[in-house]
């Protein structure tokens, strides 16, 4: 005792203060004293002013003294104490790495004490130090009356490790334990997702549904999870999605001034497939704050995607006069409205009305060019891309619309090279525009003006990002067809293609004429009627391709008739040719 409080009153002098964690620390571990006697008058207080003198305590105190002597687990204790009442000094003097590292061996000393455990494992888990959790979870969960949360902890940390299997029986374990908390099953949930057992964490979600308090964000949350159970299984997809309504139809907002929260409902229902409810929410919400508008863009937004386009339109139109900082922004929202209508003028009128508001909104232009080069407006096109280039420095954007202006009118060298341009400052400036998309569109390119090693080298770009990207697949394939090389790639290319899209009369075609030109024309027949039967109008190109299958069956009359219907779709020399004539052309429609 002597030495311990020696060791006491040496810290005090030394530091000039007392800690009072460590104070409180140390009287916890060694519960109340007995009180002191008072002093004697005659005699000096002992360790202040006869520090080298015995002590003289009483005779019952030191017949209990075996009695103050630490068992391993308070040892323990006092250890962990000791470390955390390092860690809050090193804290206070903000010493944060010092101070979690104390906290860490306390933990490790005396892993009954839960907070500081969780505390301590949600720093290792967000430092990506698994392995170091996983150390101090196993001792804590090895503790009497561990908790379920330490349990669904140890699970979380052994998915980190890729211990799957560890992962799934100690999440089990907290659910056994606390079936009451929600994180847990969303964890079991994930696990069979990703273990395709789709079935399995829709009951999961229903297990959780029955287990767990009801509140909006447990809704949410078992909500937002059963939608993202993939349609591999079309009948669970179609369950979930029903579970899902069903969970956000409980969801009461008495705070309708939460707008992240209505967005996060309308979006849930509209993924759920209940266009109608999400659309519901919003107009319910702008009944209270006609106002707002985050409500109208959402409402506009979502009746956009689901073709309301009347709604969609009120919501654009109210906002304009109310909201003059962002009419521009209204304005290009009402042009994509006009677009899916196809009403091209009026989206024109749009978009110029959005640049006069917004003149430095760069996307803006690019847009309207796009548009006036679809409605073969090439002079206005290139008007508009001229403006942009003399207002806005060099861009991805810029240079990718140049190349569709140059592709509408088949100039395909201008457009090759507005492609590479766009690519280079692309990947300077904005690596994530380099899409499959958009190689598919330059290896696109590169074959219509005849580049076709140029062609193959930026097809194998767009299969590398995405191998099973169906358009590329039966693009190279009939390529190759068409330049009778590979064919046995080619064929296997268009298979590939054909598994997506069984019905696709393009990829049919494509099928039929690389047996064609290996030398199977029996096959081919079969293909190439197929195609026809799945066209959605007469196609030139189908109908030649058929005339040449029949007439390498020999059987000319049906190859005759392909052939007239061809010429019937398209004028073309190269098939009047092979009916020992000179095209037509196509009848003039005299519709306005």
């Amino acid at each position: 005792m002597a030495e311990r409080f020696d060791t006491w009153v040496m810290l005090k002098r030394a530091t000039g203060f007392v800690p009072v964690a460590l104070a409180l620390s140390i009287t916890s571990l060694q519960g109340a004293a007995p009180a002191a006697p008072s002093p004697s008058p005659d005699k000096p207080v002992v360790g202040l002013s006869s520090p080298r003198a015995e002590p003289d305590f009483p005779a019952e105190i030191v017949r209990q003294e075996s009695d103050l002597r630490l068992d391993e687990a308070g040892k323990g204790r006092a250890a962990a104490n000791a470390h955390f009442a390092t860690g809050l000094i090193y804290e206070l003097k903000r010493e944060s790495e010092k101070a979690f590292e104390h906290f860490h061996k306390a933990a490790l000393a005396d892993p009954s004490r839960e907070r500081l455990v969780v505390t301590v494992v949600d720093r290792f888990v967000r430092r990506k130090q698994p392995e170091k959790a996983l150390e101090l979870l196993k001792k804590a969960v090895a503790e009497e009356g561990a908790s379920g949360r330490l349990h669904g902890l140890l699970g979380v940390v052994y998915s980190e490790l890729g211990r799957q299997a560890e992962a799934v029986a100690e999440i089990n374990k907290a659910i056994q334990q606390d079936p009451g908390e929600l994180p847990p099953y969303i964890f079991l949930a994930k696990a069979h997702r990703e273990k395709m057992e789709f079935a399995a964490s829709l009951k999961t979600l229903k297990d959780a549904l029955v287990a767990v308090p009801g509140s909006p964000g447990s809704f949410f949350a078992l909500a937002e999870e059963a939608l993202k159970i993939p349609n591999q299984d079309k009948e669970v997809h179609e369950e979930a999605h029903k579970f899902a309504i069903g969970l956000l139809d409980k969801v009461e907002i008495d705070d309708v001034r939460n707008l992240a929260l209505l967005d996060r409902l309308a979006t849930s229902y509209n993924l759920a497939g209940a266009a109608d409810k999400a659309i519901s929410v919003y107009q319910d919400a702008l009944k209270k704050f006609p106002d707002s508008m985050r409500l109208r863009l959402g409402l506009a937004d979502l009746c956009l995607r689901n073709e309301r386009w009347e709604l969609a339109e009120e919501q654009l139109n109210y906002l304009i006069g109310r909201r003059p900082e962002a009419a521009g922004s209204i304005y290009v929202q009402l042009a994509h409205i006009a677009v899916e209508r196809k009403d091209y003028p009026t989206a024109e009128r749009h978009y110029e009305k959005a640049i006069l508001l917004e003149p430095d909104k760069e996307t803006t232009y690019y847009e309207l060019a796009r548009l006036q080069a679809f409605e073969d407006r090439e002079d206005r096109a290139a008007e508009t891309l001229a403006k942009a280039r003399e207002k806005f420095p060099p861009s991805f954007s810029m240079e990718y619309t140049a190349a569709v202006l140059h592709n509408r009118k088949d100039r395909f060298e201008e457009a090759s090279e507005s492609f590479v341009a766009a690519e280079k400052l692309a990947k300077a400036t904005e690596p994530e525009r380099l899409t499959h998309f958009f190689y598919h569109e330059m290896g696109a390119t590169f074959e219509r003006g005849k580049f076709y090693r140029r062609a193959e080298r930026y097809f194998r770009i767009v299969l590398k990002q995405e191998p099973e990207f169906a358009e590329t697949l039966n693009y190279m394939g009939y390529m190759w067809t068409e330049l009778e090389i590979n064919l046995p790639e080619a064929r296997a290319m268009i298979e590939k293609a054909l598994r997506q899209e069984p019905e696709n009369a393009a990829f049919l075609d494509s099928m039929a004429w690389v047996l064609h030109k290996q030398g199977e024309p029996e096959s081919a027949l079969d293909w190439q009627l197929k195609a026809v039967r799945f066209a959605e109008e007469a196609d030139a190109v189908l109908y030649d391709h058929l005339g040449d299958i029949y007439a390498a069956l020999d059987r000319m009359k049906e190859a005759r008739n392909a052939w007239e219907k061809s010429l019937a779709a398209e004028p073309d020399d190269a098939v009047a040719a092979k009916l020992g004539r000179t095209a037509k052309p196509a009848p003039v429609s005299k519709t306005p």
